[in-house]
């Protein structure tokens, strides 16, 4: 039997576990009336020491700001410091800025300090503020029109040629004017512009620049000697803008016994100098002026390819090309044209284009269909073969070259026929200092005939500069007919 102690504790290790309360903490009212006035003291303290900390902070960041913006725009400067910039043909942006003087010192004009910023000036009044309109007047330039204004990036009242900006400014503060201005294609020169509504007026200066270029071109002739106009062809110069071309000349000296004709009044042609001249008094950018002419070959003039200049000006600036006249008797004539740089130096690459031309039916019989036909090229040794590549409409060409010569044969010449004609481009090497001959020779069943042309290798630059170096592609030699 067991003992009463031992029964009485299982029976106490069968009891349910005794149960503590838990004490949760009351909430802290937090925003009791006296913590509330904690509060408040605690900001009273804090604040004044925080808040100048914190301002001068935001302002440094802003400044930061406007700084990093005026590096990526560049500072405006005072009305009047300097003249405003317009390319001609364009819209620009001009800007202007403004300042409010404090009432105690004096506006521009009067001694100032040496760190007061110059420039135009309002004075400021009792309570240190700046208000006024200023106006800035175009005098009805016909050559520059407003398109918009404003003033801080708040629009201002503008017209054609009339601006108004009300400005409110506290001392020593400024404000900047910024204006879009629409100039004509032909403006030029400098005008100025008068500002009021300030202390004392100014004048702002305007300044145009021109933009762009002009080009010219002219298409090879082929011309027939003894055959009247024979040579048709077409004179261009274009102008590139945004600027307008004013002024424009073109002249090109032609070889002796060869006269052009033009029907255009502003083209005229002197025969004793053999100079042809054309004048016009503008010509819009983009545009492009096309005129007709026809060359004339005395009836013994030889068999002869002719390289002649073409030089253009305006107040754009000045342009030249080379143009080309080939003259024969026969149906089909040979040309080639150098393509290479203004100086030819040793390892320069160059072209030379070189293509067959049937001369205009009015002039000649028609000929026959499929004309068997071919060309040979000569180079002296300072030009070296790279390469030949025929062109896109003369397919059938047939080609074979060596380091100084290239031969290619058109069988089905003349048939009218996709890719028979017989043009190709030749890649050349300048391997030899001194003067470089291309011969061409040219055969076929409606005649045949040679020329020339000439170029000039130069060892380096230095040897340009330091003598007197001949142009890259100079006038041809006559050939003479077979």
């Amino acid at each position: 039997m067991e003992p009463a102690s031992l029964v009485r504790g299982r029976r106490a290790s069968r009891r349910a576990p005794r149960r503590v309360p838990c004490r949760v903490p009351r909430r802290v009212p937090w925003f009791r009336p006296a913590a509330a006035g904690l509060l408040f003291r605690l900001a009273a303290r804090v604040l004044p020491r925080v808040l100048p900390h914190a301002l001068l902070a935001a302002g440094l960041l802003a400044a930061g700001m406007q700084a990093a913006g005026a590096l990526q725009r560049g500072p405006a400067k005072p009305l009047g410091a300097e003249p405003w910039l317009v390319t001609a043909g364009t819209r620009g942006a001009v800007e202007g800025v403004v300042q409010c003087v404090p009432a105690e010192r004096e506006p521009r004009g009067s001694p100032m300090p040496a760190s007061e910023p110059a420039g135009a000036a309002l004075r400021a009044d009792a309570q240190g503020y700046c208000e006024s309109v200023i106006r800035f007047s175009y005098e009805a330039l016909w050559y520059l029109s407003v398109v918009s204004a404003s003033i801080d990036g708040a629009p201002c009242t503008s017209t054609r040629w009339f601006v108004a900006c009300p400005v409110l400014l506290t001392a020593n503060a400024s404000a900047t004017v910024s204006t879009l201005l629409d100039a004509d294609p032909y403006a030029r020169g400098s005008t100025e512009v008068a500002v009021s509504g300030i202390e004392n007026p100014v004048y702002q200066p305007l300044d145009f620049q021109t933009e762009g270029g002009i080009t010219v071109d002219q298409a090879p002739a082929l011309v027939v000697p003894g055959v009247n106009r024979s040579g048709t062809t077409q004179l261009t110069v274009r102008a590139s803008g945004p600027s307008g071309a004013r002024g424009v000349q073109i002249k090109e000296q032609m070889p002796a016994f060869i006269s052009v004709h033009s029907d255009d009044p502003a083209c005229h042609f002197e025969s004793l100098p053999g100079l042809l001249s054309c004048a016009w008094p503008h010509l819009d950018p983009g545009a492009t002026i096309r005129v007709p002419i026809q060359i004339s070959a005395g009836a013994g003039f030889p068999t002869s390819q002719l390289t002649t200049r073409l030089e253009a000006g305006a107040d754009l600036g000045q342009a030249g090309a080379a143009a080309t006249i080939v003259v024969s008797g026969n149906l089909v004539v040979g040309e080639q044209s150098l393509d290479a740089p203004a100086r030819v130096l040793m390892d320069s690459s160059l072209v030379d284009k070189v293509s067959l031309h049937t001369l205009p039916s009015d002039a000649r019989a028609t000929p026959p269909p499929g004309i068997p036909a071919r060309w040979t090229v000569h180079f002296s040794p300072g030009l070296q073969v790279q390469s030949v590549t025929p062109a896109e409409d003369s397919r059938d060409l047939v080609c074979t070259y060596s380091d100084d010569s290239v031969s290619c044969n058109a069988p089905n010449y003349g048939s009218e026929q996709p890719g028979t004609n017989a043009n190709a481009s030749i890649r050349l090497g300048a391997v030899q200092t001194g003067e470089q001959t291309a011969t061409l020779h040219w055969d076929s069943t409606q005649g045949v005939g040679t020329t020339s042309q000439r170029v000039q290798v130069l060892w380096d630059a230095a040897e340009a500069d330091g003598g007197k170096a001949a142009p890259a592609a100079s006038s041809p030699t006559q050939g003479e007919a077979r």
